[in-house]
């Protein structure tokens, strides 16, 4: 008989209209690879920014299921915009509705060993430091929204 002693971790999250989440980059030392959203009830805007690459943002349909994998998951900070209605790529104005955020990560159980060392909490101290700067300007950006 095998045992299997996978664990896969899920949140379930109920969104309001004008609710965002602040840009971040997912950890590195405590889940693998793949990360997995599922939305239901209302669209999305994901801000996807890189040091490399800069901004995007991605429009997100409802009953959607975002994988995020490779660099998206690594390399990437995401955020969600706070705000009442987002203008789509065709120039068309959507309101917000509530949706409900459904997120799946598989736990790790060793330490990471990913592509990316200069972004990876696990390899690299100078990570430390960049989340310290990324929390810097959240706060600042908030300071100046009041």
């Amino acid at each position: 008989t095998e045992i299997y002693t996978e664990q896969i971790v899920g949140s379930v999250r109920c969104v309001q209209e004008t609710e965002g989440t602040p840009y971040h980059l997912n950890a590195h030392s405590s889940f693998e690879e793949a990360i997995f959203e599922l939305t239901l009830g209302s669209y999305t805007v994901f801000n996807f920014k890189n040091i490399s690459t800069g901004e995007c943002s991605i429009y997100v349909p409802p009953r959607s299921l975002v994988f995020l994998v490779n660099q998206a998951r690594y390399t990437y900070e995401y955020s969600i915009p706070q705000r009442k209605l987002d203008k789509i790529a065709n120039g068309e104005l959507l309101f917000r509705k509530v949706r409900i955020e459904l997120t799946f990560r598989k736990v790790k159980k060793v330490s990471c060993q990913c592509n990316f060392p200069s972004y990876c909490d696990s390899q690299n101290r100078l990570h430390e430091a960049r989340l310290k700067q990324l929390t810097d300007n959240q706060q600042d950006q908030a300071s100046l929204q009041e």
